[in-house]
């Protein structure tokens, strides 16, 4: 993702520099370390002062928790807010997490997407009440088989919950940007433009679109 507001002089960053960090504590390992570690960067330093606390997961999504994708959002539109257009153009490069894995996402905004599990024609419900969030059931479920490649029943439907979730919320934060360059007069003087370094798969067992298809 990448937006450009007029022409390069002034460029806040706030980033990540490997992959697959966990959304609520942006750690991750085996990339550029073989520890864990949190994965945050503002500038050339590491960005301690925006990090969420290490408590912080999927189940845990307390009030001093923050999502990775809000972070990097919110700093953007805090800088489109400070930036003074007339001291000069604006140039802001705004890598999104989403959508790539690990699935995960604020249990608010996956309750928007409860119809896409609701209706998901390979479930097969036990426990669940047709219509609820998969959240609780998809975090308590385990891993896949490696060896058979078993997939539980529920999977493939929590798979395309979460990622309708992700995907939409990515729409949200664009808006969030958008919305801060009209407040502050830039908008009509801007370049927007858009990437994506992956296709659309939600993950390895092919259930909507692994193979990027259509």
């Amino acid at each position: 993702m990448t937006i450009l507001a007029h022409i390069l002089t002034y460029f806040p960053s706030s980033s990540f520099k490997d992959g697959a960090n966990d959304y609520w504590t942006t750690q991750t390992g085996g990339w550029c370390q073989d520890f864990l570690y949190q994965d945050l960067w503002q500038d050339d330093h590491p960005a301690k002062n925006l990090a969420p606390p290490l408590t912080c997961s999927q189940t845990n999504q307390a009030p001093d928790c923050a999502y990775e994708d809000d972070i990097l959002a919110n700093f953007t539109v805090n800088s489109i807010m400070e930036h003074d257009p007339d001291t000069g153009p604006l140039f802001t490069y705004l890598t999104w997490h989403n959508v790539h894995e690990p699935l995960e996402v604020p249990d608010a905004q996956l309750a928007k997407f409860d119809f896409v599990f609701a209706n998901c024609s390979n479930q097969r419900l036990s426990d669940l009440t047709k219509g609820n969030s998969c959240s609780q059931a998809f975090l308590d479920m385990k891993e896949d088989d490696p060896v058979n490649g078993r997939y539980l029943a529920n999977k493939p439907c929590c798979f395309r919950q979460y990622y309708s979730a992700m995907t939409n919320y990515v729409d949200s934060h664009i808006g969030m940007v958008i919305d801060a360059l009209k407040t502050k007069g830039m908008w009509n003087n801007t370049l927007l433009v858009m990437s994506s370094d992956n296709g659309g798969p939600i993950y390895r067992n092919g259930s909507a679109g692994a193979n990027n298809f259509p």
